[in-house]
């Protein structure tokens, strides 16, 4: 360890160990040190609407939308650790004579100093979008009941995005490669020799990177590096892209096709048309493409498809005021689509809905949908990414496992031997990003469910509903972690895609990771929703009451969709792939009086394991502490119109109890952003409309 001055002493090892071996008390960095809770956030939009009556049965129209948005948040800075640790020389120009002393009495060159480098400056994005959209169409009344509704929409999207701080690494390398000259000033070695090998880059370092004027800096110690090389090494790219989308089409309905038997009620129709084209561009940064950054290497990207579609949906009532049957319609819908891409889909819909009475209506659906794989999961391009994993072959490891005689024998398989100990600190290698070789996801839903309004009581509903969706061929670009987790926890050995994205060396070691979109994956989910709500004259106002309530019963991923004995259920956990509470619920109340509007909503959801089930089951004392406590939190609102002015006033706060997000989660993120990160907050405005 360095001490500010530059001096060095031993790192501190001597806190308290949890049985992972992850020590509580210890030299360590603290990533969460520089987390950012919420990125400063701007944005205007301006929206225009407008038609014009050709006759009382024809009707133009328009729409316009612009907004711009403008986000910077900031991040981790540059750091080298593990096999990215920097090298230091025995001659540099910086170094104390404490150092000098240990290097000297172990007979070392150079030494490995891993460092997260705070004094060089956060890394951020600040990002601007510009979106513009225009519609205009026409609808009206072809003859009798027959009604048509036809638009062209184009629309695009242009961003702009600034990398602040974006170290180039050549010079970075040339910086704190200092040494002195015979006038004894401290020089950056490339300056004395442009043609001598650089220890970190391993070679001469690239002159286009260096461009001249290089800046030395020490290393050694927080707040080491001089401000002035920062400014040298640290850059600005940026990123441009351009999304582009076109939509053309049209619809024709009827909602009184013909007369059902039995005086059931009329049919009704619907079906139209659809052509719609989507494009996307990246220009990267030269200095990005190059691979001369800390941001890795991005290539530009660009892509397009288009899709024909068309589509019919119907309702035909079946019986209607007879007992027990108030009313039964049978609906259906099917779409046909013929992608550029990934060729013809079709999906399609039937439903049943039986009002019993006046105070009872079952209702269910069974359906087939078909998720095409959008642009930027297409031509978004691929990248040079960095992973941090633990590697689950390591011995400790190997008891963290869903079936830890499974994981032992399949790190057997792939040449590790028993009792091995991984070494690696450091980031591992790959790469992350589109494929266009995707093909669409499938998925199939089935509902059930009661609305009951009763006569009796005015104002008061309910609806109770039962879901079940699966989902196959799921698109997914799974984390570092799951490749090389989901590799050696698989029930079928190792002959898997994640054991063929997950690559090691010869020393055992991972070291290359690919991490773009696959279908490689499944998941089925099922749960009831309860919703009720009423309202009713309270005083001289008017109280109403809306609580929505969500059971998931379960929530399970399969890795390998052709192994279904393979699942992780994530029902009730928050992990690196999100927050899946048990129970959600939201309770809104709003009580209305003249001109005031009084708003009070509650949100609650309850406590999660934060590690997956299995591994729960397998070691439930990895981590301290194991569950994140439930989520509740309250707001309220308060608004006042001026009468027909057009103007309103509100005010409000957010989490009104200022109830903070459970130790080590942060709020924001998959695991987390499912809590307030903020806490208590103010806000008040006025609204116009025109």
């Amino acid at each position: 360890m360095f001490n500010p001055d530059g001096s060095v002493r031993h790192q501190y090892f001597g806190g308290p160990y949890d049985n992972t071996g992850r020590c509580n008390d210890c030299d360590r960095l603290d990533a969460n040190q520089v987390l950012q809770l919420q990125p400063k956030y701007k944005r205007t939009t301006i929206s225009s609407v407008a038609s014009f009556d050709i006759t009382p049965e024809q009707h133009l129209y328009a729409e316009g939308t612009y907004s711009h948005v403008d986000v910077t948040k900031s991040g981790q800075p540059a750091f080298g650790s593990g096999a990215s640790a920097y090298t230091i020389t025995r001659d540099n120009a910086y170094m104390t004579p404490s150092l000098a002393a240990v290097m000297d009495a172990n007979n070392l060159k150079s030494i490995k100093v891993a460092r997260f480098d705070l004094d060089a400056g956060l890394r951020g994005e600040d990002t601007k979008r510009n979106t513009t959209r225009g519609v205009i169409g026409a609808n009206g009344v072809i003859t009798g009941d027959w009604e048509y509704d036809t638009s062209l929409v184009y629309g695009w999207t242009d961003e702009t995005r600034h990398n602040l701080n974006n170290r180039i690494r050549d010079r970075f390398n040339a910086s704190i490669d200092a040494v002195k000259d015979t006038n004894g000033n401290i020089v950056c070695r490339s300056t004395l020799n442009p043609n001598s090998v650089n220890p970190n880059a391993g070679g001469v370092l690239d002159p286009i990177a260096l461009g001249g004027g290089c800046v030395p800096t020490s290393i050694f110690g927080a707040g080491a590096i001089n401000p002035k090389a920062a400014q040298w090494f640290n850059t600005t790219t940026t990123t441009t892209s351009r999304l582009t989308q076109f939509v053309g089409g049209g619809t024709v309905t009827n909602n009184n096709l013909f007369q059902m038997p039995f005086e059931a009620g009329a049919a009704s129709l619907a079906t139209g048309v659809e052509f719609r084209r989507e494009s996307s561009r990246q220009i990267t940064d030269p200095l990005d493409v190059a691979g001369l950054t800390f941001l890795n290497a991005i290539p530009p990207s660009s892509g397009a498809y288009n899709v024909k579609e068309g589509y019919i949906e119907t309702a035909m009532p079946l019986l209607s005021g007879r007992p027990f049957a108030q009313n039964l319609t049978f609906d259906a819908a099917a779409r046909f689509s013929d992608y550029s891409t990934i060729g013809h889909t079709k999906a399609w819909r039937w439903g049943l809905d039986w009002a019993i009475d006046g105070n009872i209506r079952l209702r269910g659906t069974v359906s087939s949908a078909v998720r095409a794989p959008n642009i930027g999961e297409l031509f978004g391009g691929q990248s040079q990414n960095y992973f941090t994993i633990t590697d689950p072959c390591s011995v400790k490891q190997l008891k963290n496992a869903p079936n830890q005689a499974v994981r032992t024998a399949n790190c057997q398989l792939l040449g590790i031997p028993a009792g091995w100990t991984s070494t690696n600190t450091a980031t591992i290698g790959g790469i992350s990003g589109s494929n266009p070789n995707l093909k669409p996801e499938q998925g199939r839903t089935w509902t059930g469910g009661l609305v009951f309004t009763p006569e009796f009581l005015p104002g008061f509903g309910l609806t109770l509903d039962y879901w079940n969706i699966k989902l196959t061929d799921a698109i997914s670009a799974p984390s570092g972690s799951d490749i090389a987790n989901h590799c050696v926890d698989s029930t079928t050995g190792i002959n898997n895609v994640y054991c063929t994205n997950a690559l090691r060396g010869p020393d055992h070691e991972l070291n290359f990771i690919n991490s773009i979109n696959q279908n490689i994956s499944a998941l089925s989910t099922s749960g009831i929703d309860l919703g009720t709500y009423y309202s009713h004259e309270v005083g001289a106002g008017k109280l109403g009451l809306n609580l929505d309530v969500t059971k998931v019963i379960a929530y399970t991923e399969h890795p390998f969709q052709d192994d279904p004995s393979n699942t992780v259920q994530y029902n009730g956990t928050t992990t690196l792939s999100g927050a899946f509470p048990k129970w959600k619920g939201s309770l809104r109340a709003t009580y209305s009086l003249n001109s005031w509007l009084f708003n009070w909503n509650m949100r609650y959801f309850s406590s999660m394991l934060r590690v997956s089930n299995e591994s729960y089951e397998s070691n439930p004392y990895q981590t301290t502490p194991i569950r994140a406590g439930a989520g509740f939190f309250n707001d309220a609102k308060a608004s006042y119109t001026f009468g027909k002015s057009g103007w309103q006033a509100y005010a409000g706060i957010t989490n009104v109890f200022d109830r903070d997000p459970p130790v080590n989660l942060f709020g924001s993120g998959a695991s987390s952003g499912i809590y307030d990160a903020i806490g208590r907050a103010y806000y008040a405005g006025f609204n116009y409309n025109f």
